[in-house]
């Protein structure tokens, strides 16, 4: 959180025989600036998906962007597929 504005960020891991190793790292996964008080703030965030896949093989994720002004926050809006940050 900073000057109003809060940003989230994920990372899946796994761990294995006590180490970290990054599977998919997704980036920016909201971005809040309704606190900030700044004209035409919104919202953002990001719905994951997760694929089915078959025995020992890497599922694929779905990123779907959406969006929501301050004021009316239940009015999420689909924007863009991919990480919000890009």
């Amino acid at each position: 959180m900073a000057q109003g504005t809060l940003i989230e960020t994920a990372t899946l891991y796994s761990f294995e025989n006590g180490k970290a190793a990054v599977i998919e790292d997704f980036g920016q996964v909201t971005e809040d600036s309704c606190a900030s008080g700044i004209p035409g703030s919104e919202a953002k965030a990001v719905a994951l998906e997760i694929g089915i896949a078959g025995p020992g093989k890497m599922p694929k994720f779905k990123i779907d962007n959406y969006v929501s002004p301050c004021r009316n926050v239940k009015r999420w809006r689909f924007v863009s597929i991919g990480k919000l940050d890009q």
